[in-house]
Order: structure tokens, then C-alpha cells, then sequence
């Protein structure tokens, strides 16, 4: 592979003329791509054609480094449709001639493809568990990953479920209180009896978010009560 600089090659005005669709830096989440582009030539027509692909290792659309070729060059007519790599920053390079031989080099815009969302782990309460506990207290407790760039927003919030468990209708979440901005570990305050979970929205310097899930804690405060009703409780026997 070799080294591509930044500078988009100068068009030739007199020669063959092709223009990329992508003219400024965008953001992919897809890894499948269509590449399309026009092509004019005024007298002998288009003799050959060549799209080159480039490529730069990125964790942000500032797509800093050196581009270098990624791939064979396609000499087939627009559009192609070419399955790229999260995590990298491209380009193409298309070059046009005509049947008087002369060329012009295009240069499109960048493209980087992010395919990444920011996530949280929930230790407490522990992911796809169910805990009960006699105290109204819970320490909420995760560990983040930025996907791409780093984390530049939280939004912890606390949901109450509806319904208790083992409800063959399975149970209802409404939000509970207003959001904590704040990272790890955050103190839940006093809760009432009642089923509960945290839904933690992370989002990046990239602009992307992702949403995890706690575990359920049930909080059980009031001891169990019961009665009998045969024989009679302290009655003297008859």
C-alpha cells in the first residue's frame, strides 16, 4: 500500500471530468456503502476508468494520518457498492481518460465508519440478575465503554416496575424520578417497597448513544405476616 496525501488531486478542465457524490465528511453506520459519480467528456468519450479506494485508522471523523490504497482499484461504471471496516476513515479516487488519452483525477469527500455505540455495565445491581433485599438502599454501580472518541454524556435514570414478579403479563416499567447525570457509583436514596432497575444513556464525543440495563433489585422492607386459623391460636384445648 502506499501513502496518500490530503491535497485532492487538481481536475484537468481540458480533459475527461468526474465528480464524486460525497463532497464533505460524513459519518457511517452502515458497512455496506454506495459509491456513485458523474462523468462528462466533451469530444472522444470515456476510454477508461479507475476508482481507488484510501483508507486511515480513526477513532473520530477528524481522520487524522495518511491515507493509503485499501484494496484493488474498479474500473467499473457508477455506482459500486463496496463493504468497508468500522473503524476507519476513506476516500476514493477516481480516474477518468478518454480516448485522446488524457485523465483527470477526482477525489471525493471522507466517509468515517463508526459502527460503535458507548455502553455501560452494571455490576450493581449485576446485569440479568434478579436480587432481593430487606434494606431501601442501593449503590449503583458500572463501568463504561466509549465505543468511539470518549464518553461526553450519562443519564441514569431509576424505573419502577408495575406488577409483581412472576405475573404470567410480565411486568410494566415507568420512570422513576428525574435522571442523574453523574458517573459511577451513584447512591439511589431511600426506596419504597417495590421492584426496580436503572437505564443508564451514554453518549459519545462522536455523537452516538447507547442504552444498557441493570439487574432488578426487590425491595422488601415489611417481615411477613401470618396467622392461623386451625386450631385456633392460644385457645386452651377443648
Amino acid at each position: 500500500m502506499t501513502g496518500h496525501g490530503a491535497a485532492a488531486p487538481a481536475p484537468d478542465a481540458r480533459g475527461a471530468r468526474g465528480g464524486g457524490t460525497v463532497l464533505s465528511l460524513q459519518r457511517a453506520d452502515r458497512l455496506a456503502r454506495r459509491r456513485g459519480w458523474t462523468e462528462v467528456d466533451g469530444q472522444s468519450g470515456i476510454k477508461t476508468r479507475s476508482l481507488q479506494r484510501w483508507r486511515v485508522s480513526s477513532t473520530s471523523p477528524t481522520c487524522g494520518g495518511t491515507f493509503v490504497t485499501d484494496g484493488s482499484a474498479v474500473s467499473t461504471a457508477s455506482e459500486v457498492t463496496q463493504t468497508l471496516t468500522g473503524g476507519y476513515c476513506y476516500r476514493w479516487v477516481q480516474t477518468l481518460t478518454d480516448n485522446a488519452n488524457r485523465s483527470t483525477a477526482t477525489t471525493s469527500g471522507t466517509i468515517y465508519v463508526d459502527t460503535t455505540y458507548p455502553m455501560a455495565t452494571f455490576s450493581v445491581p449485576a446485569e440479568r440478575q434478579v436480587t432481593s433485599q430487606a434494606t431501601s438502599t442501593v449503590n449503583v454501580t458500572w463501568s463504561e465503554t466509549a465505543g468511539s472518541g470518549s464518553v461526553t454524556g450519562r443519564s441514569l435514570q431509576r424505573q419502577k416496575a408495575t406488577g409483581t414478579l412472576g405475573d404470567p403479563g410480565g411486568l410494566s416499567w415507568a420512570n422513576d424520578g428525574a435522571a442523574d447525570p453523574n458517573g459511577s457509583s451513584r447512591p439511589s436514596g431511600t426506596l419504597a417497597d417495590g421492584i426496580y432497575r436503572w437505564q443508564q444513556t451514554l453518549t459519545n464525543s462522536n455523537a452516538k448513544t447507547g442504552k444498557s440495563y441493570s439487574g432488578w433489585v426487590v425491595i422488601d422492607t415489611t417481615a411477613p405476616a401470618g396467622s392461623i386459623t386451625s386450631p385456633e391460636a392460644n385457645r386452651p384445648p377443648t
